[in-house]
């Protein structure tokens, strides 16, 4: 039987996912984007466009573990960057020490 054509609409990260999934399937990918370069709203762009909208920037931080953010057959190194950011860790220390003092 020959395989399937499969169309991917978007390649930010969920089309990316998809795209290997269907890959690994046996399928036949075929994958449309609006945009010049994949990544989706990971990709750092200026909002040059009134369909760009960015949400990656400089000095991003998320608010989740780098280990629930990444793909799981590509998991982060433990070198990259810290598993909480500095302002989280620091908050929980105070709030440690608020928590002992009451």
């Amino acid at each position: 039987m020959a395989p399937k054509d499969v169309c991917v609409v978007g390649a930010g990260v969920a089309g990316i996912a998809a795209l290997k999934e269907c890959l690994r399937q046996g399928f036949k990918p075929v994958c449309y984007e609006l945009d010049s370069d994949i990544g989706g709203i990971w990709r750092k762009k200026d909002y040059t466009q009134p369909h760009n909208t960015p949400a990656a920037y400089n000095n991003l931080v998320m608010n989740t573990s780098k280990f629930n953010s990444s793909y799981s057959d590509f998991p982060p190194l433990l070198q990259d960057t810290p598993y909480h950011s500095t302002e989280v860790r620091d908050t929980l220390h105070i709030l440690k020490l608020v928590l002992a003092y009451v």
